[in-house]
């Protein structure tokens, strides 16, 4: 993150500082001790409010918008609707597990070995690994012969 979202909150809860970074917004004079703007300018560009020649910018917006843009849980390992890594974890596997499954099977599905692997070839590169990761953790059950797939007790 490009800032401590505390000393950004520290320095608008300055009165003085929020006057001297509402007049560098807009692009006004201030009338205050100069001495005052300086400290003001120096808290607020600490804070990443102000650039490093006093001016404001809206690179510390931009910053927190691109942060809270980044995808969380299972989301990280997926990059335009393909995993792109399984994820160490146990609990990240199991998470991402349960969003592939939803997408390769449905509740009352029963599928043979080659539609399952078709539906995961659209998800992953490796398909046999996650069709294995799958049986293993019981999202997927097949039978013994490996002809029949359905949904496993922890895709429920």
């Amino acid at each position: 993150m490009a800032s401590d979202p505390r000393a950004i909150l520290a320095a608008l809860a300055n009165d003085t500082a929020r006057l001297v970074y509402a007049a560098r917004v807009l692009g006004t004079e201030i009338d205050l001790a100069p001495a005052k703007v300086r400290r003001a300018v120096a808290t607020l560009t600490r804070a990443g409010l102000l650039d490093a020649s006093g001016t404001a910018t809206g690179d510390i917006y931009r910053a927190f918008l691109d942060e809270s843009a980044k995808p969380l849980g299972a989301a990280r390992y997926v990059t335009d609707g393909r995993i792109t890594r399984i994820p160490r974890s146990a609990g990240e596997r199991r998470e991402l597990f349960a969003l592939v499954i939803d997408r390769v099977i449905a509740a009352d599905d029963v599928l043979d070995e080659a539609t399952v692997s078709a539906r995961i070839a659209a998800l992953y590169d490796d398909v046999t690994a996650l069709r294995r990761d799958l049986v293993d953790a019981a999202f997927l059950t097949r039978t013994s012969t490996g002809s029949e797939y359905r949904r496993g007790p922890a895709a429920s």
